[in-house]
């Protein structure tokens, strides 16, 4: 074989097998193609934030669970938000319970923003937590904006009842009346309780 054959089998040879800067930049393409999981988007933003990861949230983030039952968890209003952050890339998620877990107004403006577009989420129970007028405004706006929504509980929140009037007359995307509510004078064991569902 001539040194000029050699030459010509050696370019062929360069110009089939890509650079090492261009598999790294293929290899980087195709990470920025995939779409980030919530488990890894938690971690990045507990990291961001400074909090501490929940292992209950990481668990049930990373089996893509349908229901986060976070119950008396402690999430509190730092926690809540790479949680919130998390569940825009969690569109598997279809209830999420928060019950008892310190958040206040300003976890649910957090909270709302990040959902406002979620695909599947059906169910929120935000009960027990000291939320007062301005989270439940916020409350109004999301349940008006977030068409797939169809219950959210708010038992023994510090919603006013002037607050609940204004959420109850609230209208649909359509213009037609979205919520179904029953009073909370009627709940069981005279617990105080404000659920609403949307109708479809």
């Amino acid at each position: 074989m001539s040194a000029a054959d050699g030459g010509a089998d050696g370019c062929a040879a360069a110009a089939a097998s890509p650079s090492p800067a261009a598999r790294t930049t293929t290899t980087a393409d195709a990470a920025a193609d995939r779409p980030i999981s919530s488990a890894s988007e938690y971690m990045r933003s507990c990291g961001e934030t400074g909090c501490r990861v929940n292992k209950r949230v990481l668990a049930s983030l990373e089996a893509e669970s349908p229901s986060l039952d976070l119950t008396k968890n402690v999430v509190g209003k730092n926690g809540v938000v790479p949680l919130a952050h998390a569940l825009r890339h969690a569109p598997f998620l279809l209830s999420l319970n928060l019950r008892n877990n310190f958040l206040v107004n300003e976890s649910i403006f957090e909270l709302v923003e990040c959902l406002k577009a979620h695909p599947a989420l059906q169910e929120l129970d935000l009960s027990g937590n000291p939320i007062s007028h301005a989270g439940g405004k916020a409350l109004m706006h999301f349940a008006r904006v977030n068409t797939v929504l169809t219950s959210i509980k708010l038992e023994g929140t510090l919603i006013n009842a002037a607050l609940v009037r204004l959420v109850q007359q609230g209208q649909g995307p359509h213009g037609q009346p979205s919520v179904r509510r029953g009073h909370p004078a009627h709940s069981r064991g005279a617990l105080v309780e404000f659920a609403f569902r949307l109708n479809r």
